[in-house]
């Protein structure tokens, strides 16, 4: 499962090549990314399947909930089964004989959706507006030598959500966050490894502890512990996250801009970030 950070489009060449070198379905996690392409092509469509979130702190919302897509019509009718108590898309009154999975209950209302696809008609209009704003503010740091962006691959396909960059210490970055009243992304929450205490600690659903000791898996015990990526935490540590659309203390973008925000507010809180910055190095 290749996951699309914080906007940005993930390494799809590399990682859709070894996909297919090794005959392994490739599905994209683009909860993050809603708009996002690479070269041209949107995500959520080089995999088998897309995923998307639809909740407050996302591209676009509808209160809640998220989509699945894809052009495998076999996968279409199985993922509805699954969310649809096992029916066949589009049913219609009582059907029986023809459910093929024991499914769940996950049914989008219809207000959900109808709000969705009003959005999704936004969806231009929002990466435009956000990249611009993104750029305004990013050339506002280019002068800061010490600080290093994040790789990009196709800053066309960035959504722009998100500006991130790294301090060159650890110490420098929680200064910065300080200043700014936010937190490295090491701090920002559930998505950094260290705080996934379900995971470290293999907390399955069932007692056979799928799919690290289930009878599916015959490799050497699998082992999870905070601080088992240095490299990781390390860029995680010096790692700044500012809002440019998504305002969520979750990802550690507590500061920045909105979509919203007028140039002179761009420039305002600009010019304080430059500040800060520069009396944390």
């Amino acid at each position: 499962m290749l996951v699309h950070m914080l906007g940005n489009p993930g390494h799809l060449d590399e990682i859709k090549k070894l996909a297919e070198d090794n005959n392994i379905t490739l599905i994209e996690d683009c909860a993050q990314a809603c708009g996002g392409t690479f070269k041209g092509k949107s995500v959520g469509t080089f995999g088998k399947m897309g995923s998307f979130s639809l909740n407050i702190y996302k591209t676009i919302n509808a209160g809640d909930g998220g989509m699945v897509i894809t052009d495998d019509e076999a996968l279409y009718k199985r993922a509805f089964a699954i969310h649809d108590q096992g029916h066949l898309p589009l049913r219609q009154g009582v059907e029986q004989g023809k459910r093929t999975v024991l499914g769940l209950n996950f049914r989008m209302n219809e207000l959900t959706a109808a709000v969705a696809s009003a959005q999704l008609k936004k969806i231009d209009y929002i990466k435009k507006t956000l990249q611009e704003n993104k750029n305004t503010l990013k050339k506002m740091l280019f002068d800061i030598n010490e600080i290093k962006f994040r790789t990009i691959l196709d800053p066309q396909g960035d959504v722009g959500t998100l500006l991130t960059f790294f301090m060159p210490t650890k110490a420098s970055a929680e200064t910065l966050a300080g200043k700014l009243g936010c937190t490295t992304v090491a701090k920002s929450g559930w998505h950094v490894y260290n705080n996934m205490e379900h995971l470290l600690a293999q907390m399955t659903v069932t007692n056979e502890k799928c799919p690290f000791e289930c009878p599916h898996y015959s490799g050497p015990p699998v082992k999870y512990s905070k601080g088992m990526l240095p490299n990781t935490d390390d860029l995680l540590e010096r790692a700044i996250n500012i809002s440019v659309g998504v305002s969520d203390v979750g990802l550690g973008s507590a500061f920045g801009i909105k979509i919203t925000s007028s140039k002179e507010e761009i420039r305002t809180k600009g010019e304080f970030l430059v500040n800060a910055i520069k009396e944390s190095l």
